[in-house]
């Protein structure tokens, strides 16, 4: 069996810092540029690949659509089958 590599991004300290905490909610009042979608991409795709069911909710179409491509993209070699239709990926550890 070959070694499949998923492509992330590295995150900086303040990312690393929300990813890692161990509180249930957290509230990310961050500027428009800091990264929180970077983050919660990386949250998505760590849960996911753990074989975990995860939720993407934004408050508009336009936005759905960029963390949309970009798990697609960076999970593409792990998914079982990608729905455009309907925004649903199912990878291969069950996530």
């Amino acid at each position: 069996m070959s070694e499949v590599v998923v492509k992330r991004r590295r995150l900086h300290p303040g990312q690393v810092r929300l990813k890692n905490s161990p509180k249930r909610f957290r509230v990310a009042m961050f500027g428009r540029r800091w990264g929180k979608n970077v983050e919660a991409i990386d949250e998505a795709m760590t849960d996911s690949l753990d074989g975990l069911a995860v939720g993407w909710f934004e408050p508009g179409y336009k936005y759905l659509l960029e963390a949309w491509r970009d798990l697609v993209s960076r999970l593409r070699p792990v998914a079982r089958h990608i729905s455009e239709q309907d925004k649903r990926i199912e990878l291969l550890t069950g996530g």
